[in-house]
């Protein structure tokens, strides 16, 4: 019996061993390099480029130099591919996408999804890593959110069919502020849509705040990162024409942690 014990004690202490190796040689922090913005009339799609800790220092020197030498803090996505293809590869590059559209002269329909990546011809694809924990909080200046609901996706079964699927996970979104706000939690799906409105006298203007945390899909790869964040102000504006052609732009998010 006593000999029994001791290999299963030996056993349990070397599968021990075992794990921690494995999360030695596995557990990497994601690193945070930068945001590629891309604008199209009314669309506009912000890419996040996550490294891994190997070589970060280097990676992350080199695009502060470059976005130094800029002179207005931004990098072309063309620099910012180029820098890490020298020095360190893209393992997750989350895409956020939004679009502003103007119903009336004060009411607006912003509309937007979150993809883990996308591929060339914009289709989603399932990188190595995957976000979880998603929130979105969007506040309107000088305005009120007259509706806020999740927008999920039209799949179609094999005749062509929508195929409608039973969503248990799912949390509504919640209006903020005596409707000055609302507030998402991405459990069940990826995008959503706000309608709200501005008043006369002054542009109408919308921020938004995401945060969430990055996993890696395979269970023994430990590399994760919590606590992302990413703002935006969305400002409207025409072009020369008339054209609905908002003014977008990057804002600090500041997130708190708690235990």
């Amino acid at each position: 019996m006593k000999i029994v014990i001791g290999i299963i004690l030996i056993v349990l202490v070397l599968a021990g061993i075992a794990f921690f190796l494995l999360y030695v040689l596995n557990a990497h922090d994601l690193v945070y390099c930068g945001d590629i913005k891309s604008e199209d009339g009314t669309k506009c799609s912000v890419t996040r480029v996550y490294t891994a800790d190997l070589n970060a220092d280097e990676t992350l020197s080199q695009i502060v130099t470059a976005m130094n030498d800029n002179g207005n803090g931004n990098l072309s996505a063309e620099e910012m591919t180029t820098i890490l293809a020298t020095y360190q590869n893209v393992i997750y590059a989350p895409v956020f996408t939004l679009n502003l559209e103007q119903e009336d002269t004060r009411t607006f329909v912003l509309s937007g999804s979150v993809y883990n990546g996308l591929d060339g011809d914009g289709q989603p694809t399932d990188p190595d890593f995957r976000y979880k924990n998603l929130t979105l909080t969007a506040g309107v200046g000088n305005g009120k959110v007259l509706a806020a609901q999740n927008v999920y996706s039209e799949d179609l079964n094999e005749d062509g069919q929508y195929d409608f699927k039973a969503r248990n996970n799912v949390v509504d979104p919640v209006l903020l502020d005596g409707n000055a706000g609302a507030a998402f939690s991405f459990t069940d799906c990826d995008s959503f849509r706000l309608v709200f409105t501005g008043v006369s006298e002054v542009p109408a203007t919308i921020k938004l705040a995401f945060t969430y945390d990055v996993v890696a899909q395979n269970p023994l790869n430990f590399t994760s990162t919590n606590g992302g964040a990413m703002g935006l102000q969305i400002t409207e504006a025409y072009d020369e024409e008339g054209r609905l052609k908002p003014e977008i732009t990057l804002e600090k998010v500041y997130t708190v942690k708690t235990e």
